[in-house]
């Protein structure tokens, strides 16, 4: 069944699809590669915009690390509280780096208001904190705009800036009015306040 999709403890609704992940230890031994192949996902935002903060308790019997060829499990370090060394605080925190690659059956959808499939491939750097480089195209889709279906002609969203949350969007989307006259709307700008 869907599971819920969250960033930085805020829900943002749900999803369920297909995705592969091949992960690797980098040559630095600290970092993680990965490369995620998405060929379908649906994601299903919820029916309003109110963010809240998902409430997370401590996972007890919690145990982060990975399996060697031999199938031993080797637990990975986790920071530890109270004074570091100056080796740790001269060495860059380690990294996960994600390839993703969004296959042409990734829809993103809020109902009656929102449908559109979109294909790309971004790149993510997970540290002390979230980085987002790349482009997603939009394939096909809808909006509603004061209760008109536009449909959208073409679109991009960039990652660009600090803040992975609120992309560049460059968006056309049309409506046939009943006369037959084509209304084109063009969106340009961050997504949350373009």
């Amino acid at each position: 069944g869907p599971i819920p999709l969250t960033l930085q403890g805020a829900g943002y609704g749900t999803m369920f699809g297909q995705v592969d992940v091949l992960a690797v230890r980098a040559p630095n031994r600290r970092d993680v590669l990965m490369d995620v192949d998405v060929p379908s996902l649906n994601v299903m935002l919820p029916d309003t915009s109110a963010r809240t903060v998902q409430s997370l308790q401590p996972m007890q019997g919690l145990r982060l690390g990975s399996r060697k060829g031999s199938g031993v499990f080797e637990t990975l370090p986790t920071r530890r509280r109270g004074k570091r060394s100056t080796a740790e605080t001269t060495e860059p925190p380690s990294q996960v780096r994600l390839n993703v690659n969004f296959g042409k059956e990734v829809k993103v959808a809020r109902e009656g208001l929102l449908e559109v499939t979109l294909t790309g491939h971004p790149q993510i750097v997970l540290t002390d904190s979230t980085s987002v480089t790349g482009q997603l195209q939009l394939l096909r889709g809808f909006l509603d705009i004061e209760g008109k279906r536009f449909e959208i002609e073409q679109g991009t969203v960039s990652f660009v800036g600090n803040d992975p949350t609120n992309p560049q969007a460059d968006v056309t989307a049309t409506w046939t009015a009943p006369d037959g006259t084509v209304v084109y709307a063009e969106f340009s700008g961050p997504l949350r306040n373009g």
